[in-house]
């Protein structure tokens, strides 16, 4: 990335050419562009936008796709997946699919490459994986919502180090750079706020934004080279931030989509993090809901637990109480529900957006949802990866098919992921390890 000088600011500031761009057009309003005009009045004539949501379930799945069948145009849901029976026609479950880049490992090279088949670089403190889809697609079409993407989580982040990687790959499964992963929000009340959040609580946050950069500039003209550019990656997301709190100041008229819900439509979630595991997740799921059916944004990912997750599954019927990390490498019965959970709050999600109507259709039907896992099950293979993606895309994508790539041989989950670029009409290249698409999805 170039940097912008300017003699008054010694150090580095980070601002790219188009960032500055963005910003004189905050200030000063730019003359009217014939091929402006006409691109944005196409995207106003489109119709409904495309979504793309992702669930990302650690340490691996029971009772998914093995005992997962289709027979006379039915579908048999094993025990992991049986929540989802009723959504049949709206769902298609992958089989067979992987990264090649996360067959050998543990935990910590599953979460960073499922969205990105990127190879994650052994080391406890020099972090590199690979931008994940969701964050290039939030660069490409995220201009048109008030926030580019939304990427939750549920459990703090794990500390310590796994296999002599280091824990940030066990908590991030979104990147907005190899180097980066983009900031993750655990807090319901926060994550509504970054959304929905207006007034006394956006003029605080942009004078902490301030604060933080003004700081970050003293600081930077004190440190080495490499340390900068480690600061000038820090700055990047603060300014991202900044620009999501100026937008949220803005009027609505840079939105191409008006969406009949123009005001949240329940209650600014409590301060705390819910005791509860369930209502945790299910916050969340609604946010995102809500963010789709606002049109705040087009792109989310949730992580449900992290890798190595001490995340607690005893109120389920018979599930003990030990961390969830230690119960995938158990009892199968036992992990098949706590995948059936999950598949539970998944379902809740998928029957909300089918259930909100826009221009004659469901928010599911132009939506791409991805529910997977980086492995296949508690043992760590990674050879065949768990992979549910429900919706139609605005009809481009066809449902109710069990799709096995078993007997394949190019069985590169990256080509499904450039399908999903497609069908969110921003088209890529090549994409992780792959520039060929399946036939399957397109």
């Amino acid at each position: 990335m170039k940097k912008a000088n300017h003699r008054s600011e010694p150090a580095q500031t980070g601002i790219s050419r188009r960032d500055m761009l963005r910003g004189v057009g905050a200030a000063v309003a730019l003359p009217w562009l014939e091929s402006l005009a006409a691109a944005e009045q196409a995207d106003k004539q489109a119709g409904p936008p495309q979504r793309f949501a992702c669930f990302y379930i650690a340490n691996g799945v029971q009772g998914w796709d093995e005992t997962t069948q289709q027979a006379d145009g039915a579908i048999r849901f094993g025990d992991g997946l049986s929540p989802l029976a009723d959504l049949a026609a709206e769902i298609n479950i992958i089989k067979g699919l992987r990264h090649e880049n996360s067959i050998g490992g543990t935990h910590g090279h599953k979460g960073p490459v499922v969205l990105s088949g990127a190879k994650v670089k052994t080391s406890t403190t020099d972090v590199r994986a690979g931008a994940t889809l969701d964050q290039v697609l939030a660069g490409k079409i995220g201009n048109h919502t008030l926030q580019p993407s939304l990427v939750l989580g549920v459990e703090p982040p794990c500390p310590g180090v796994d296999s002599n990687l280091s824990s940030v790959y066990l908590n991030n499964i979104s990147w907005s750079s190899p180097t980066r992963p983009a900031p993750r929000e655990i807090h319901p009340a926060l994550a509504f706020d970054s959304m929905f959040g207006a007034g006394p609580n956006r003029l605080r946050t942009k004078s902490i934004l301030d604060a933080v950069l003004e700081d970050a500039k003293d600081l930077g003209r004190e440190i080495s080279t490499s340390d900068n550019r480690r600061l000038d990656e820090y700055l990047s997301s603060v300014r991202d931030v900044e620009r999501r709190v100026e937008r949220l100041g803005q009027s609505r008229e840079y939105l191409t989509w008006q969406p009949a819900l123009d005001k949240p439509d329940r209650e600014r979630p409590a301060d705390h993090i819910p005791e509860k595991l369930a209502d945790h997740m299910r916050l969340m799921l609604e946010i995102i809901v809500l963010s789709f059916r606002m049109d705040r944004t087009r792109i989310a990912t949730l992580m449900f637990n992290n890798e190595r997750s001490q995340q607690n599954f005893g109120f389920l019927d018979g599930v003990n109480s030990s961390a969830y990390h230690a119960l995938s490498h158990g009892s199968k019965e036992v992990h098949a529900r706590v995948t059936n959970f999950h598949s539970q709050m998944v379902a809740e999600f998928l029957r909300k957006l089918k259930s909100a109507d826009e221009g004659g259709e469901s928010i599911l039907h132009n939506s791409q949802v991805l529910f997977l896992s980086g492995m296949h099950d508690g043992s760590h293979y990674a050879g065949r990866l768990p992979v549910l993606l429900a919706g139609r895309a605005g009809g481009k994508l066809k449902t109710g098919r069990v799709l096995s790539f078993d007997d394949k041989s190019d069985k590169r989950l990256c080509r499904l992921l450039l399908s999903v670029a497609d069908n969110m009409g921003a088209p890529l290249p090549q994409f992780g390890d792959a520039d060929e698409r399946f036939d399957e999805f397109c």
